[in-house]
């Protein structure tokens, strides 16, 4: 992976045609544009004790993250992936990435609540009432 962008090309105009190499000037002053090329980082899921597929992507400086797979864990609910550990920004599909660099989200889970009924009473082969 490339570390910071990096100029693909060089152009006579914004939309012109490429300047060629070697290059030889003409006898007026000309400007050249850069061409850039977006540079490409590798995102991790980290699904915090989940299981998630696939288990990266990779994805382009300055560009929406796009499509995000979503996890699975027994008992829990997924709630979102976060940039950080500590779940104080979270990543929609439609945010920018702006690391210039390889990196990792993380998913956050709700614990389910789960209704369990006890029958301290319950006399074989008698009904009882249960208490929650």
């Amino acid at each position: 992976m490339q570390v910071g962008p990096t100029p693909s090309r060089w152009i006579t105009s914004t939309g012109g045609s490429r300047v060629t190499d070697p290059y030889t000037p003409s006898n007026t002053n000309i400007t050249l544009y850069a061409q850039w090329t977006p540079s490409q980082y590798t995102l991790t899921y980290d699904a915090n004790g989940g299981n998630v597929s696939p288990v990266s992507k990779v994805i382009t400086y300055n560009e929406i993250y796009d499509a995000l797979p979503t996890p699975s864990r027994t008992g829990y609910t997924f709630i979102g992936w976060y940039i950080d550990q500590s779940f104080s920004s979270q990543v929609l599909a439609s945010s920018t990435y702006t690391t210039a660099a390889d990196s990792s989200i993380y998913a956050k889970w709700r614990g389910n609540a789960y209704v369990v009924s006890l029958y301290p009473n319950y006399p074989i082969g008698g009904t009882s009432d249960p208490v929650q």
